[in-house]
């Protein structure tokens, strides 16, 4: 029992002096490295950390945008800007704590613990950058649906139908997220159905829907019933107009087209019954002022026409007449904008004439001008080509005299002995073939030529 307890109490003490043995190896080998990392630490200045947080804090002022990209992402990004922000403003107000601790908890500085973050955030902000640019490039469709939806305020007129069709729109970008792209296209169909028929619904629940209420209204005071007529257009052509809103919900000028329509019907609707009501309201000996009243109406318009007095007719008869002077009356006025069309066009056309001789006279002139030049170059090729024969005479010429002068030189040469006793001769010879006034005749037809030559330029 004592060995044991010996054997026990030994195993304790070497456990003990193995872990401060430890300790202090562990501590001897972390010196370097704090070291290191206080001489780095020491260059820092709050004026190196300001221009990161500035950058930062302009970089990511429309943030929020990314969040639906990657929300776990935007959720460290937010933390670690949260914290950045807090060690910054604690800087700012005493720079002397850039190189002290930044809690008991850490050896960290608040330069390190500032680096720390500014790197968390930058990491996820890229990583969501990269999937926005995936995303964006999958889901383009369903991204510029959404956008429409959110341009239509469907999230005032149908709350619930919409927070629907964003839950779906968020899903989306979530299979992008895992990488999951045919997931992610099969579920971008049944989610543009969805918000397309949502899409109609907030169109006719803005244009249809107030005529349907203002068409109710007059069923409602019994308009279908005094002027059914009139009401059963009214309600054909709200319909109408409902069906080409389902057919091309964002085609504005259909739509505009069919809801002018609509309204028009249903203003024809009051009117009609007005005038019916005013008729039933009539007693029975007082039609003739009814009648009266309608022949004045016509009255007053057939003077405005063209001055007479129809009352001679019947009411029928006199509606005819009036529609027969205004057709006269329009034709009339076409008549005199047709003819004031027609002088118009005539003095365009006296216009173009003219320009068109003076352009045929400047081509006349330019023809002319050209055809002089022609004969002048002709001229001139004329007169180069009776310079090059003469130059050419002129070179055949002296070279025949030249070869004329070299041969008595030549037989001089070959017979000295000979010269001596025909030298009576050679005078007699010399007086008779003398060079010279050989030469003097070839030079004047040279000089009669180039006379010619001069008189033909």
């Amino acid at each position: 029992m004592k060995v044991s307890k010996v054997a026990l109490a030994i195993s304790v003490l070497l456990s003990v002096v193995g872990c401060q043995s430890t300790s202090t190896t562990s501590d001897s080998a972390q010196k370097p490295t704090n070291m290191d990392v206080q001489t780095q630490t020491e260059t820092r200045t709050f004026q190196s950390i300001q221009p990161i947080y500035e950058e930062w804090e302009k970089t990511l002022v429309g943030v929020t945008s990314l969040e639906i990209y990657a929300p776990e992402n935007y959720s460290d990004l937010q933390d670690a800007w949260s914290e950045a922000q807090e060690i910054y403003l604690d800087i700012e107000k005493k720079p002397e704590l850039l190189l002290k601790d930044y809690s008991i908890f850490s050896s960290q500085t608040y330069a390190e613990a500032f680096d720390e973050r500014i790197a968390v955030l930058e990491n996820n902000y890229k990583s969501m950058l990269e999937l926005k640019e995936k995303s964006d490039r999958v889901l383009a469709d369903s991204i510029a649906q959404i956008e429409y939806l959110q341009f239509l305020e469907a999230d005032k007129l149908f709350s619930s139908n919409y927070k629907n069709i964003y839950s779906q729109y968020r899903d989306l970008f979530n299979y992008v997220l895992v990488d999951e792209l045919e997931n992610a296209q099969e579920a971008q169909v049944d989610f543009l159905n969805d918000a397309r028929e949502l899409e109609v619904k907030v169109v006719r629940e803005k244009y249809i829907t107030p005529l349907k209420k203002q068409l109710k209204t007059l069923k409602n005071e019994d308009f279908h019933e005094v002027a059914p007529l009139t009401f059963s257009k009214a309600s054909s052509q709200i319909e109408l107009a409902e069906s080409k809103i389902e057919a091309s919900p964002r085609d504005k000028s259909i739509i505009t087209l069919a809801v002018q329509s609509a309204e028009f019907e249903l203003n024809h609707v009051r009117n009609v019954a007005q005038e019916v009501k005013l008729l039933a309201s009539v007693e029975d000996d007082k039609f003739e002022q009814a009648v009266l009243r309608m022949e004045n109406k016509l009255l007053s318009i057939s003077t405005v026409v063209n001055n007479k007095d129809y009352r001679d007719l019947a009411i029928r008869v006199q509606s005819q007449k009036i529609i027969e002077s205004i057709s006269e009356l329009k034709t009339s006025n076409q008549t005199v904008e047709l003819s004031s069309e027609v002088d118009k066009l005539s003095e365009k056309l006296t216009l173009l004439e003219s320009e068109n001789k003076k352009q045929a006279q400047q081509l006349i002139d330019s023809d002319k001008r050209s055809q002089l030049l022609t004969e002048q170059i002709t001229r001139g090729d004329a007169h180069i080509k009776s310079l090059e024969e003469l130059v050419s005479n002129l070179k055949g010429k002296g070279e025949k005299a030249l070869a004329k002068d070299a041969e008595p030189a030549t037989e001089n040469k070959a017979e000295p002995v000979a010269e001596s006793e025909a030298e009576p001769v050679a005078n007699e010879s010399s007086s008779v073939d003398s060079p010279a006034p050989e030469t003097a005749p070839e030079v004047t037809p040279q000089t009669s030529e180039a006379g010619v030559v001069a008189d033909n330029a």
